[in-house]
């Protein structure tokens, strides 16, 4: 993928843990969610890249047993703007993107016929309103986990 004229800051070491982090997905959508046109624009966008960088999109095991991190859709720690393939992070040492969740648990918040996403190619909450808000909700379950 050729490089985007549109640079994020990396906000990964912003959040103090997982939870902070869910927390400002669910504040962000929710955000616009209520405005009356829930719109991204078609291409790259700020608002795009902010949802890629931000949003969390798969729970991905670690190496340390019983411990998970929540990725972005680039598999980056959650506010890291680094594109996939670019920039190799050690999952191991993101700690604050860190989680504790049972296989129960990953299965409530996970996209219907997903093993371990919040959201598929076929459901992202940049697709609409109606992708976006089931979205919410599965982060808002994933929060009371955290």
């Amino acid at each position: 993928m050729p490089t985007s004229k549109i640079q994020l800051p990396d906000i990964s070491a912003s959040y103090s843990s997982a939870r902070d982090a869910v927390d400002y997905a669910i504040q962000f959508l929710e955000a616009e969610l209520a405005k009356p046109r829930f719109t991204v624009p078609k291409g790259e966008s700020k608002f795009y890249l902010e949802m890629r960088r931000d949003l969390p999109y798969f729970v991905h095991e670690t190496e340390v047993p019983g411990t998970q991190i929540l990725v972005n859709r680039n598999y980056k720690p959650l506010g890291n703007s680094s594109r996939t393939g670019e920039n190799w992070v050690n999952y191991e040492l993101a700690t604050n993107c860190h989680v504790n969740l049972t296989q129960e648990q990953i299965k409530v918040v996970v996209s219907v016929g997903r093993e371990r996403g919040l959201f598929g190619d076929e459901n992202p909450p940049w697709f609409g309103r109606r992708d976006a808000s089931v979205y919410l909700e599965r982060l808002k379950a994933l929060r009371k986990f955290l």
